[in-house]
């Protein structure tokens, strides 16, 4: 982590991972939630309030991300790993879709017509292997460049189903509550 703001509190409240993405990715990892915004000139992955203005840390470059995961993938050729965009500032997002673009011959695209398409959460894990899933809420939703939205769209059919939605709140009490109760929904009994 680095350019942390709101003293010893910025860190402390910021740091989501000590392990790096190659770190992460090899202890098993496949799901990544990835905040980017641009920061002195380039696209850095944050963890801050709102879209990457308010306190908080900086930590890797987008780049720095998609090569570790492709390195990874290259490397293990039967996983995938899935890469949930989120908290994406408006003025960012062509400049994030190019740099993913980069690595186009990782992203998983699903070509067939918009009537014709899988739901998500129903892809073969087979078609998956050595793949970047692209999901987001804020880039563009387009399964034929391998761009994927997780919420309701013309191409996504309502159907990636992903609990990874937070309670927008600074009250302890309220957090905790919301997640157990988003918890109690997929695990009855539990809570």
């Amino acid at each position: 982590l680095h350019n942390c703001t709101g003293g010893g509190f910025g860190e402390a409240a910021s740091r989501a991972q000590r392990a790096s993405i190659a770190e992460q990715l090899r202890m098993g990892v496949r799901y990544l939630d990835i905040r980017v915004a641009r920061a002195d000139g380039q696209l850095l992955c944050y963890h801050r309030t709102g879209t990457g203005t308010g306190p908080g840390c900086d930590g890797a470059t987008l780049d720095e991300v998609l090569t570790s995961v492709d390195t990874f993938l290259t490397e293990n050729r039967g996983k995938f790993v899935i890469l949930s965009f989120t908290h994406i500032p408006d003025a960012d997002v062509s400049a994030i879709q190019t740099m993913i673009n980069r690595h186009a011959n990782r992203l998983h695209k699903d070509s067939a017509e918009p009537g014709e398409r899988k739901p998500v959460n129903q892809f073969i894990l087979e078609d998956l292997r050595g793949k970047m899933l692209v999901v987001s809420e804020g880039l563009m939703d387009a399964p034929d460049a391998g761009f994927y939205r997780k919420t309701r769209g013309p191409n996504s059919l309502g159907a990636y189903q992903i609990v990874d939605d937070y309670a927008n709140s600074k009250d302890t009490e309220a957090v905790i509550e919301d997640q157990l109760g988003k918890w109690a929904r997929h695990v009855p009994g539990e809570y």
